[in-house]
């Protein structure tokens, strides 16, 4: 049996989020994903919101959304 690595990710951003979705199903890792908020900002379309073109809403969803189909 293999020994399972803890790997912890600082960041929920494009980049952290990718990262953790690649390797939370890896049998060999035990994934950890911090971050001071617990929803995820689709950050390129801010102005959308800032014009009143998009609501707040629409940008950002929760972290536990985004992961709920892993297996975790």
């Amino acid at each position: 049996m293999s020994k399972t690595e803890k790997i912890v990710i600082i960041g929920a951003g494009f980049a952290g989020l990718r990262l953790a979705q690649d390797l939370i199903n890896h049998p060999n890792y035990e994934v950890y994903l911090i971050d001071k908020q617990n929803y995820h900002q689709f950050q390129p379309l801010m102005y959308q919101v800032a014009t009143a073109r998009l609501e707040p809403a629409s940008i950002s969803f929760p972290l536990r959304k985004f992961f709920k189909k892993q297996k975790t």
